[in-house]
C-alpha cells in the first residue's frame, strides 16, 4: 500500500515532482481553518497535473509550470530518468502499488519514457 503518492527530484535549479494521485490537493488543515484560506482557494485548490517542472532561479514560490514548454523537454526526460533510477534503486512501492486514480498509469508511464 502507497501512503506518498507523490515523488520529486530536484536540482540546484530545477524540480521535477511527479503527482501519482492528482485528484488530492496537498492542502495542510491548519491552511484550511485559517482566516486566509477563502483569500487563498484558487492558489490552493486544483487538480495536480501528473507533472510538474519548476525553475527555481526563475520561478522559485514555484508558480509557472514549465512541463508543457518544448524548451525544457531535455530537462523533463533527464530528471524523470534520475527519478526513476532512484525509485528503482530503494526499491520504491510507487513503482508498483495499486494507487486508485484513474492518472497513476498515465503519470508512470511519462516518467517511465523519461
Amino acid at each position: 500500500m502507497c501512503h506518498m503518492p507523490q515523488r520529486a527530484i530536484r536540482t540546484e535549479r530545477y524540480k521535477l515532482v511527479w503527482n501519482a494521485e492528482v485528484g488530492i490537493m496537498n492542502i495542510p488543515e491548519d491552511i484550511m481553518h485559517s482566516p486566509i484560506f477563502p483569500q487563498m482557494m484558487d492558489q490552493v485548490t486544483f487538480e495536480r497535473p501528473p507533472l510538474e517542472l519548476y525553475d527555481l532561479q526563475t520561478d522559485p514560490l514555484e508558480q509557472e509550470n514549465l512541463i508543457l514548454d518544448p524548451a525544457f523537454q531535455p530537462t523533463v526526460r533527464q530528471l524523470c530518468q534520475e527519478l526513476v533510477k532512484w525509485m528503482q534503486e530503494t526499491d520504491d512501492p510507487l513503482l508498483n502499488c495499486a494507487v486508485s486514480s484513474p492518472f497513476y498509469h498515465y503519470g508512470l508511464g511519462l516518467i517511465m519514457k523519461g
